[in-house]
């Protein structure tokens, strides 16, 4: 749940600008191949402690994702809570 959640996290994080560079896609491709390769039977022993890194990587990821966008969080805080969503979606 943990893991799930950060990466919802980054997620939010890497669309806040309506787009995602492709240091955001392979950042987020790489974090999931290194959990999907962690559930083989030969990392058994240290899954938790990789599921546990990469959720903690994924929200420092989404941390600083957020910082360098926070210029844009007035602009999404005020389309999101005060415009009416006929406004928000083209016709």
């Amino acid at each position: 749940l943990f893991v799930t959640a950060a990466q919802s996290a980054f997620a939010v994080a890497a669309l806040s600008n309506l787009r995602i560079s492709v240091a955001e896609a392979a950042g987020m491709l790489g974090l999931f191949l290194v959990q999907l390769v962690t559930r083989l039977p030969l990392f058994e022993p240290i899954h938790t402690e990789a599921r546990i890194t990469v959720g903690i990587v994924y929200l420092a990821l989404a941390a600083g994702i957020a910082l360098r966008n926070r210029r844009l969080w007035p602009a999404m805080m005020r389309d999101g809570l005060r415009r009416p969503i006929t406004e928000l979606v083209d016709p």
